[in-house]
């Protein structure tokens, strides 16, 4: 069955990820949600810096901005129309919480999709740099206190990430969606 749900979403969308087991992704009201890239990208260019929501992106991994000890920072391509890699129109920093699991093999071109907190990050808060493509997406892996913050994910080529380590015990159970290839 997983099969026929792998082959419909290749088919009509051109991704060939596993997506049929994805964890639900919530929005800021805990309600499941759809991809939303057209809303992150308005997000990006038109929010105050530190504007926060949540988001469901879907793109093509272009580069790893920076690996250090504690997280990852990747350069994802989100485009407008899903299935339409030519419509590149932006990119998303991706910031993963490596306590939440370690990620091998990660290439350039590989199918992304993330939920988390996205951030318009233009300038400087805080403690915290700008980011080079004015906008992250974090919390992508399990809470530690789901009643307090919803859960994010990251998958990679149809890998699942965030839910080992820090997040072990916390598998997506409730929150699991066997539908989530319909969301998008």
């Amino acid at each position: 069955m997983i099969y026929i749900y792998t082959l419909f979403f290749t088919i009509l969308f051109g991704f060939q990820s596993a997506v049929a087991a994805l964890p639900e992704c919530k929005d800021q009201n805990r309600k499941p949600m759809r991809e939303n890239n057209r809303q992150v990208l308005d997000w990006k260019r038109s929010s105050k810096n530190q504007f926060k929501s949540r988001a469901l992106i879907v793109g093509e991994l272009k580069s790893t901005i920076l690996n250090r000890g504690s997280h990852l920072h990747l350069q994802v391509d989100l485009f407008k129309d899903i299935g339409d890699e030519t419509d590149t129109i932006d990119h998303i920093e991706i910031v993963y919480n490596k306590s939440f699991g370690n990620i091998t093999n990660l290439q350039p071109g590989a199918e992304v999709v993330a939920c988390g907190d996205y951030i318009t990050a233009r300038e400087k808060a805080g403690n915290y740099p700008p980011s080079p493509m004015g906008a992250i997406v974090h919390w992508v892996h399990a809470s530690n206190n789901p009643q307090k913050h919803s859960s994010g994910y990251l998958l990679i080529d149809g890998e699942l990430y965030g839910y080992e380590g820090d997040g072990e015990g916390q598998v997506p159970g409730a929150e699991f969606n066997p539908y989530a290839w319909f969301l998008f």
